[in-house]
């Protein structure tokens, strides 16, 4: 998997700004074609000024299903969108721009908080599914991109909780899969799988160490209602509480 294609979403706020100005570092560190996308009311077609110079697609609707209308027509490997940070540490609170990219987009989906423009830890949550293991996959390019470290994560029950507890069968085929991946891939060095034990979304939660740096990487499923997912999608529920960058990849 090589990305070729970074697409960046902004209205013209700061955070707007900011994801756009995250996308043409991550694009130019790697040589990849930058595209920056615009969505205006209907009747409406003034730019907002600091974007004119990057030339934007503009697009009139609603933004959620606008930008990934786009990302499709265009073929975006990575689409990039600033995220607001909600002062109350116990909130479940997302965009509803952000909540409905995260639930259509079919490309990997970078949401990224006005406070942070490096990447150093990438955590990468896994499930154990087979199709989860695209989640690591598109982990591994976006380090290509952007540098850093990869540290993996899979959560089992709470039960399994004392330090003798031998990995369940889900974290077996995790480490398997992991090792025949980066077989596959021509690399000399194995990626680190840590087992953690507990609720998935506060497990991985603190296993995040630094909100300005660290980058959460998780899979997400493609539909569902809008609005904080209570019963279900760890990842999305992730997102919606992750006070770092987090990258969805659909699953």
């Amino acid at each position: 998997m090589h990305w070729g294609h970074v697409l960046a979403a902004a209205d013209g706020t700061a955070a707007g700004l900011h994801a756009v100005r995250v996308a043409r570092e991550l694009a130019s560190a790697s040589g990849l074609r930058l595209s920056v996308v615009t969505v205006l009311s209907p009747g409406t077609d003034q730019v907002p000024p600091a974007l004119e110079e990057f030339r934007p697609v503009v697009a009139h609707g609603i933004p959620g299903i606008e930008i990934v209308r786009v990302a499709d027509e265009l073929q975006a490997d990575l689409l990039v969108l600033g995220r607001t940070l909600y002062p109350d540490a116990d909130s479940v609170r997302l965009g509803p721009t952000a909540d409905q990219v995260a639930r259509r987009s079919r490309s990997a989906c970078l949401f990224v908080p006005e406070v942070q423009d490096r990447f150093g830890q990438h955590l990468v949550a896994l499930d154990g599914s087979e199709r989860g293991f695209a989640v690591f996959e598109s982990a591994r390019e976006f380090v290509r991109l952007s540098g850093g470290t990869m540290q993996v994560v899979t959560v089992e029950p709470a039960e399994s909780s004392s330090a003798e507890a031998l990995p369940q069968a889900r974290s077996v085929r995790v480490a398997n899969a992991l090792e025949r991946l980066v077989r596959e891939g021509g690399a000399r060095r194995g990626i680190a799988l840590q087992v953690l034990r507990g609720e998935p979304v506060r497990m991985v939660h603190n296993a995040l160490k630094d909100p300005t740096s660290d980058l959460l990487v998780v899979g997400a499923r493609r539909g569902g209602p809008a609005g904080p997912p209570l019963s279900t999608g760890v990842g999305r529920m992730l997102l919606y509480t992750a006070h770092c960058a987090v990258l969805t990849v659909p699953i």
